[in-house]
């Protein structure tokens, strides 16, 4: 949660999205001392929340919420089982990680395969310099309403509408 968070119409849509099908939100305050306000104030409401607006924050708060998430979000359909930290090294791939801090430091060839993995492959030429880091930026683009160098990079690499919100929705379910 943040100001930012608060004033963008895309994560307003999609919490309220979250809100109405009735998922799991574990809400992480990003910014030091932001009070929920209108209508994310609502739709919090008395959930306890996680403060995670630094490197220290994020070590100190990871644990906890590890286990609000629990076994939420696993995959059950992996023929391999899911990446992790043990098998990250045959695959060459880093292990998945929701917090902004392990996605910023992605290598290139990480973000190539997150590209397989949400199946937008097209990335992976028009954006073969993106680091951890871009992905972030893009991200913070795409909650950024008032900004359209998110939507200006989609078109310039041809991405349709119905790929954009699928790019979006990767985005969110990395950092969100």
């Amino acid at each position: 949660m943040s100001q930012q968070y608060y004033e963008s119409q895309s994560c307003r849509s999609e919490a309220t999205y979250a809100y109405k099908k009735q998922k799991h939100v574990i809400p992480l305050l990003m910014e030091d001392n932001y009070k929920a306000e209108g209508w994310l104030d609502i739709l919090i409401g008395t959930k306890l929340y996680y403060t995670v607006s630094s490197e220290s924050k994020i070590r100190k708060n990871i644990t906890e919420i590890k286990k609000a998430i629990g076994g939420r979000g696993k995959s059950t359909d992996d023929v391999d089982g899911p990446v992790s930290a043990q098998n990250a090294e045959t695959t060459g791939a880093a292990a998945p990680s929701a917090t902004e801090s392990s996605v910023s430091s992605w290598s290139t060839e990480r973000v190539q395969v997150w590209f397989e993995e949400v199946k937008l492959p097209q990335l992976k030429s028009s954006l073969d310099f993106f680091e951890g880091k871009d992905v972030e930026s893009l991200y913070r683009d795409s909650c950024n309403d008032k900004s359209s160098t998110y939507r200006k990079t989609c078109e310039e690499c041809g991405l349709k509408e119905i790929e954009i919100r699928r790019l979006t929705a990767a985005l969110r379910k990395l950092f969100v």
